[in-house]
C-alpha cells in the first residue's frame, strides 16, 4: 500500500519500500541509525526533500525506483559513513547530496561526468554532488569522454568495466597549499578493485602536491604528488593513453632555509597479485617538486623531491610494454645565500624514480623503459659549501623469480643529478641508475635489444649464482654487465666473447662488456667464437650449440661440457686444458673436432658417454692424457699416422 503524512515516516532501523512513502510538506523518509533503507524498482518516496540521512548515522540507501524532492533536494546525506547504492534505472528527481559518504553504481551500463562537482551518471537519473567516495560495482561498464576532477579528498574505484575515451581525462584532486605548515599530498585519480578492466585512451592524472608555506624566517615542505591508478588483485589495464602521477610540491622560499619539496606519486601502482598489464601510450611517475631557496647570507636551501616510479608492483603481475614508461626525475635543490654560519645547507637534488619496479611475474618490453634522473643540487651565491645531486633510477628492478623479455626495446637508466661545488669540498655527479637490477634470486633476463646504465652505472647487476642473462642477436649494452655469480646464456649468433671466465668482451650480433659470472651456456643454434686468453676457475662452460675456440680455455675442472648436439672446434694453435678437457654427458650427440691440443690434467682428455658422440681428429692435433670414447665414433680427418 501507500503512505502519506504530512510530516512523512520516520525510520530507524531497516525497512523495504515496493509502494509509495509521501509527505506532502516535509521529509518523505528519515531514515537514523545503521538502518538498510530499500526502494525498489517501480517505488516512490517523496517529500519537499525526498530522504535524509541521520547525523551520525551509517545509513545504506539501494534505490531502483525513484526519489523525488519537490523543494528540489532529493536525498541528503549527513555522515560519511553513509552509502546510496543507485541500480540501473534509478531516478533522483532534485539535487542527490552526498555528506561525504559513498555514492555506489550497482551493475549498470552508462556514461559519466562532472566528478567531483555535479556528477551525472546516464541510467540514473539524478545530479550528485557532495560524496567522500564513488565506487563503479563489478559487472558495471562505464564510459567518460568529458574531464573528471576530483575534490578534495574523494576518491573513484573501479570493480568492474571502465573505458576513458581519447577526450576523458580521470585527475585526482590537487593538494592544498600550505600557508605555515606543509603542503598537503595530491589525491589518487583512481583506485581499481580485483576484477576489474581499464581500457584508457585519454588521461588518468594524479594530483599535483601543494607548495609548502612559510612560518616565519623557515619555509616548510611541499606535500607529495598523487598516484594516477592504485590497482589490488587481477586488475586488467589495457592503456592507450596517458597514465601520470601527479608532481611534487615545491619547497617555498624562506629567509634562513627554504623548504624540501614533496615527491612525485606513482602512476601505476599494483599490490597483490594476478594484474594483467598492457601499454601502447605513456605511464609517467610524477617528478619531485623543487627545493626552495634560503635568502640571506648564510641561509640553507631545501632539497629536491624524489622522482616516482612509473610502474611500482609490489606483488605477482603480467606486464608488456609497446609504448613509453619514464620514471618521474628528481627535482632541483634550492638556492641557497651560503656563507659559513648555523643554517649554512645546501639543497640536494631528489633522486629519481624507477621506470618499472616488479617484484614477481613477468615483463615484457617492445618499446622504451626510462628509469628517472636524478635533479641537480641547489647552488650558492658564496660558494663555502656544497649538495650533492640526486642519485639516478634504475629502469628496472625485478624481485625474485621475475623474468624481464627485452624484444628490441630500450631500457636505460637514469643519470645521476650534477652537484654543486664549494671551498670546502663538491660533488661532481652522482650516482646513475643501473639499466636492470636484480634484487632476488632466479631472476630471468632475455634481451635482443639495448639495456643501458645511466651515465657510468651498469647495463645489468645481478646479485644471485641462480640469476641467468640469455642474450640474443641484436642485444646492445651500454655500460658493464655484473654477473653476481649468474649464468650467461649465448642464445644466438655469430657472436665472438673474449675473455671468458672474468672481465670480457661481447661483439658480432651482440655487444657489451661484462665480468662476474659463474657459469656460461651455449644455446642449440648458437654460433660462440671463443678469443683471447680464458680461464674457467670455479666457473662451468656448457656447450649445446657451436663453439670455435681460437684462445686458450682453461679450467681447474672440466673445461667444457657438451649437451644435446653441441659441437666444439678446436683450432690450430689452440688450448682447451682442465681437469678433464672435454665432456659429453649420456645421451648426447656431442662432437668435438680438434686441431689443437686438449690437455687432461686428471688424465683424461675428453670423455665420452654415448654412442652418438664424435670424436674428428685433424691434422697436428695432441692429446695430453686419455681420449674415452665411450661407444662413440672416431674419425680420422686429415693428415698420416700410426694407430
Amino acid at each position: 500500500g501507500s503512505f502519506t503524512d504530512n510530516s512523512g515516516l520516520y525510520i530507524r532501523g531497516s525497512l523495504t519500500n515496493r509502494a509509495t512513502i509521501t509527505s506532502t510538506t516535509g521529509i518523505g523518509a528519515y531514515v537514523a541509525g545503521a538502518g538498510q533503507m530499500t526502494n525498489a524498482a517501480g517505488a516512490l518516496i517523496s517529500g519537499a526533500t525526498g530522504l535524509v540521512g541521520g547525523l551520525s548515522s551509517s545509513l545504506t540507501v539501494t534505490n531502483a525506483g525513484t526519489i523525488s524532492g519537490t523543494g528540489g533536494v532529493a536525498l541528503t546525506f549527513r555522515s560519511s559513513a553513509e552509502r546510496l547504492i543507485a541500480q540501473s534505472g534509478a531516478n533522483f528527481i532534485g539535487a542527490v547530496q552526498g555528506g561525504g559518504g559513498t555514492l555506489e553504481m550497482a551493475s549498470a551500463t552508462g556514461t559519466f561526468s562532472g566528478l567531483g562537482s555535479g556528477a551525472v551518471f546516464s541510467n540514473v537519473g539524478g545530479t550528485f554532488s557532495g560524496f567522500g567516495a564513488y565506487i563503479l560495482d563489478a559487472g558495471g561498464a562505464w564510459t567518460t569522454s568529458v574531464g573528471n576532477t576530483l575534490a578534495s579528498q574523494q576518491s573513484l574505484t573501479d570493480g568492474g568495466g571502465l573505458s576513458v575515451t581519447g577526450s576523458g581525462r580521470i585527475s585526482g584532486f590537487q593538494g592544498t597549499n600550505g600557508t605555515t605548515g606543509n603542503g598537503g599530498a595530491g589525491g589518487t585519480a583512481l583506485f581499481a578493485a580485483s576484477g576489474a578492466s581499464i581500457t584508457n585512451q585519454g588521461n588518468i592524472l594524479g594530483g599535483a602536491g601543494g607548495t609548502g608555506g612559510v612560518s616565519g624566517a623557515y619555509a616548510a615542505a611541499g606535500g607529495a604528488g598523487g598516484g594516477a591508478l592504485a590497482a589490488t588483485g587481477a586488475v586488467v589495464l589495457n592503456n592507450k593513453g596517458m597514465i601520470s602521477g601527479g608532481s611534487g610540491g615545491a619547497g617555498q622560499y624562506g629567509v634562513n632555509l627554504g623548504g624540501n619539496a614533496g615527491a612525485g606519486g606513482t602512476a601505476l601502482y599494483l599490490q597483490g597479485s594476478g594484474a594483467v598489464i598492457g601499454n601502447t601510450g605513456t605511464i609517467a611517475g610524477g617528478r619531485g617538486g623543487a627545493g626552495g631557496a634560503g635568502g640571506a647570507p648564510k641561509s640553507g636551501s631545501g632539497s629536491g623531491g624524489a622522482g616516482a616510479a612509473a610502474i611500482n608492483a609490489s606483488g605477482s603481475a603480467t606486464i608488456t610494454n609497446n609504448g613509453l614508461i619514464a620514471a618521474g626525475a628528481g627535482g632541483y635543490g634550492g638556492y641557497s645565500g651560503g656563507g659559513y654560519g648555523h643554517f649554512n645547507k645546501i639543497g640536494a637534488g631528489g633522486m629519481g624514480g624507477v621506470g618499472v619496479s616488479l617484484q614477481t611475474g613477468s615483463l615484457t618490453n617492445l618499446g622504451t623503459i626510462l628509469g628517472g634522473a636524478g635533479g641537480r643540487a641547489g647552488s650558492q651565491e658564496l660558494g663555502d659549501y656544497y649538495g650533492p645531486g640526486g642519485i639516478g633510477g634504475a629502469g628496472v628492478v625485478l624481485g625474485a623469480g621475475a623474468n624481464l623479455t627485452n624484444t628490441g626495446g630500450l631500457i636505460a637508466g637514469g643519470a645521476g643529478g650534477v652537484g654543486s661545488a664549494g671551498i670546502y669540498g663538491g660533488h661532481a655527479y652522482t650516482t646513475s641508475g643501473v639499466g636492470v637490477l636484480a634484487t632476488g634470486a632466479n631472476v630471468t633476463v632475455t634481451t635482443s635489444g639495448t639495456i643501458q646504465g645511466g651515465r657510468s652505472a651498469a647495463s645489468v647487476q645481478f646479485n644471485s649464482s641462480t640469476d641467468r642473462l640469455i642474450v640474443q642477436s641484436g642485444a646492445k649494452f651500454i655500460g658493464a654487465i655484473a654477473g653476481g655469480g649468474g649464468t650467461l646464456e649465448i642464445a644466438s649468433g655469430p657472436t665472438t666473447l673474449t675473455g671468458i671466465g672474468g672481465n670480457g668482451t661481447l661483439s658480432g650480433a651482440m655487444s657489451g662488456s661484462f665480468s662476474g659470472f659463474g657459469a656460461y651456456a651455449v644455446d642449440a643454434g648458437a654460433t660462440l667464437t671463443l678469443s683471447g686468453p680464458g680461464s674457467l676457475a670455479g666457473r662451468t662452460l656448457t656447450d649445446g650449440g657451436s663453439v670455435s675456440n681460437s684462445g686458450t680455455l682453461s679450467a681447474n675442472a672440466t673445461a667444457i661440457t657438451l649437451t644435446g648436439s653441441g659441437q666444439i672446434s678446436n683450432n690450430a694453435g689452440s688450448l682447451i686444458t682442465g681437469v678433464t678437457g672435454v665432456y659429453a654427458g649420456a645421451g648426447s650427440n656431442g662432437t668435438l673436432i680438434n686441431a689443437g691440443t686438449v690437455t687432461g690434467t686428471g688424465g683424461t682428455s675428453v670423455q665420452f658417454m654415448s654412442a652418438g658422440d664424435r670424436l674428428i681428429v685433424e691434422a697436428g692435433s695432441t692429446w695430453i692424457g686419455s681420449a674415452k670414447g665411450g661407444g662413440g665414433t672416431l674419425e680420422l680427418a686429415g693428415g698420416t699416422g700410426t694407430i
